[in-house]
């Protein structure tokens, strides 16, 4: 029963999708391709891997996936940073400069870059791709800036919530 076969394949932890054939030998060919994880959450009520379609799969204790970590107090509301995640998985640079993303209650999507000591904040729904992609070219046009005349200790948040502007607080 082909159906039942692909039903438990694809109920093992970490398959994505899978395909079986059958040769004219009578043997089956069966080909798996596994979940690609964009993240690990964490939340009050678990830790799980979130992967590139926006399924959850486990972690696993032989293998840990060089992501970044996505905290909200529950996994589902990690789901509004997956925007972001996918514009990580597309560009070096932003996948080199993020690592930790946060998701408050109201979907709020916010992050700490891996240089200087600072909370950026993306707000809610960064999902529309031309609002995204403006507020990171603001990102980096700032931190281009700011690496040409000064330091990088000198604000503790950006806000990115504003359509066109860039608010830094000291």
């Amino acid at each position: 029963p082909y159906a039942a076969l692909h039903a438990a394949l694809l109920y093992q932890p970490g398959v994505a999708d899978c395909t079986i054939e059958p040769t004219l030998g009578g043997a089956l060919r069966i080909s798996v391709r596994q979940q690609r994880p964009l993240a690990r959450v964490w939340s009050a009520d678990s830790v799980l891997y979130l992967d590139d379609e926006g399924r959850w799969f486990p972690l696993s204790p032989r293998y840990t996936a060089d992501v970044p970590v996505v905290h909200a107090k529950r996994a589902v509301q990690a789901r509004a940073a997956l925007p972001l995640l996918h514009h990580l998985d597309t560009d070096p640079f932003w996948d080199r400069f993020i690592d930790q993303i946060d998701v408050d209650q109201d979907g709020h999507v916010s992050f700490r870059p891996r240089i200087g000591d600072l909370i950026v904040h993306l707000g809610a729904n960064p999902g529309a791709q031309n609002r995204l992609d403006d507020q990171l070219r603001q990102l980096r046009t700032f931190y281009t800036a700011l690496l040409d005349n000064g330091d990088l200790r000198q604000y503790r948040e950006l806000d990115l919530r504003y359509e066109g502007q860039l608010v830094a607080r000291k």
